[in-house]
């Protein structure tokens, strides 16, 4: 049987597969399930007055952050993805605004608290220094950073091959998996101290007998585990 190679995917390649994407909110895992994700994770954001969240995408996450009550400022990669969130919420209250990566960096804000919503699954080695360099640069000493990704992915299980570069590639242009050990291991690596992780599912409070049938089916043939890990950080205090 023939072994196929796996897509590399090129900063250009990235920034035009998601701003295509970018026009079927639908299918963003943000619009889907951005109800659950905050009300999963709010304990996580109480007393924080500036919150960022990372590789935001179209911004469907923003307005049930705003909720909490902290001023709330978007950062992404994809033009075309920060045009249209900037568009759709624009008179949001507690609503900041959403800056391309670079555009943010320049301003040199810093955040009490950034979350990252499956963002980390989609970098190579070389962007995911990148962004944990930009992460220390936003990021206030003793601020919480919530890192969320598939948890321990079986990246095979949805693989689609493409007849024109001969090569297989994710749907979803995940190209890494992670567990808690090894993405707080990665952290760690750059700085970020590990306070706690936990797996779930962010379909809980949203899809409740959806859910339950999942994971009794998943149980019986051994593959029961929670869909979504998420992982918390500190930023130690300077001396």
């Amino acid at each position: 049987m023939k072994q196929y190679r796996q897509l590399q995917w090129t900063p250009e390649m990235v920034s035009r597969f998601w701003d295509w994407q970018s026009q079927f909110p639908e299918q963003y895992f943000t619009y889907q399930f951005a109800r659950p994700i905050v009300a999963a994770l709010s304990h996580l954001f109480r007393g924080k007055r500036y919150i960022l969240d990372y590789g935001c995408g179209t911004g469907f996450l923003l307005p049930e952050l705003c909720r909490l009550g902290a001023k709330v400022t978007g950062a992404d990669f994809s033009p075309a993805s920060v045009a249209a969130a900037n568009g759709r919420h624009g008179g949001l209250p507690n609503f900041a605004g959403i800056f391309v990566l670079d555009d943010l960096l320049a301003k040199n804000l810093t955040f009490d608290a950034i979350i990252s919503v499956e963002v980390v699954e989609h970098l190579y080695d070389e962007q995911l220094e990148q962004m944990f360099t930009a992460l220390s640069r936003l990021l206030e000493p003793g601020g919480t950073l919530v890192l969320t990704s598939p948890n321990d992915e079986n990246l095979k299980l949805n693989e689609l091959y493409c007849p024109a570069s001969d090569a297989l590639y994710h749907r979803y242009q995940h190209v890494r998996s992670w567990t808690a050990a090894s993405l707080s291991q990665a952290a760690a690596a750059h700085g970020f101290q590990p306070v706690g992780s936990f797996t779930t599912d962010f379909s809980l409070s949203w899809r409740q007998p959806y859910r339950l049938a999942r994971r009794l089916v998943g149980r019986l043939i051994g593959r029961g585990k929670d869909p979504h890990l998420v992982c918390v950080f500190t930023r130690p205090g300077q001396d």
